[in-house]
């Protein structure tokens, strides 16, 4: 994933956004940390604000339009967000137009902007509202996560963020066992794991928390297969700190 997300950007900047749940906070630790060059990093959701000890820098906009200013300085990674909701203590992100802002002030330098897109209360898989997720049009990549773990576990809340959506998206019913099927289901389906992705957009599936399902190896070739020709490319792994580990299935 890290090659391609490097080829991608030779020749220009790119702009990725990160879906699903299972995985999109690591998967960004995991690219600030493995990724060389300048990397920008916002949400257009909320993001938890202990998130921003990660990175080399954090701009809080309160509502203003980015400019080169808060570009400047050295640093590897920067964050950037709204206000923080000192209630929920969660960062506020973009709306629309900065987003757009950002993407243009990131483009003369060719910073890849990392864009977390959607929110899932830290469970293994979530199903969209009709809001969600908030993926920017112009964004080239589109990384969707989820978590292995979730296999042959029930559909309930405590496991699934909007279980009840999923369910429905998948012709299942609350406390019924998540197979590789009810999961595949879920990821091909328009309103489900490709909702609101750019058509443009590079698709990937990032299949994380391998390391600690038995057996996944197997369970996430018969995933892979069975997406093949619907996402662009497919990954497992585990983002464990220090132990990181991705392995590209196509």
């Amino acid at each position: 994933m890290i090659d391609i997300i490097d080829e991608l950007r030779v020749d220009k900047q790119i702009s990725i956004a990160l879906a699903g749940a299972g995985g999109k906070t690591s998967l960004m630790e995991y690219f600030e940390s493995s990724l060389n060059g300048r990397l920008l990093f916002t949400t257009s959701t909320k993001l938890a604000d202990d998130q921003a000890g990660v990175y080399d820098r954090h701009v809080q906009l309160y509502s203003w339009l980015p400019n080169a200013a808060d570009l400047a300085e050295d640093w590897h990674s920067l964050l950037v967000t709204d206000h923080m909701n000192h209630e929920e203590a969660r960062l506020i992100g973009l709306n629309p137009e900065q987003l757009l802002s950002l993407k243009e002030l990131c483009e003369s330098d060719k910073i890849p902007l990392i864009i977390e897109a959607d929110g899932a209360r830290k469970k293994l898989l979530k199903a969209p509202e009709a809001w969600e997720p908030v993926i920017p049009t112009f964004c080239d990549v589109v990384i969707y996560t989820c978590a292995l773990t979730a296999l042959d576990q029930q559909i309930d809340e405590s496991l699934v963020f909007r279980s009840t959506i999923f369910a429905a998206l998948t012709g299942s019913k609350i406390g019924d066992r998540i197979t590789s099927e009810i999961l595949v289901d879920y990821l091909k389906h328009p309103q489900g794991g490709l909702k609101n992705i750019p058509d443009k957009a590079l698709k990937i599936l990032f299949l994380n928390q391998a390391d600690l399902v038995a057996d996944n190896y197997s369970k996430s070739m018969k995933i892979a297969e069975k997406i093949s020709g619907i996402y662009d490319h497919c990954f497992t792994g585990s983002l464990l700190p220090g132990q990181e580990k991705m392995e590209r299935l196509f």
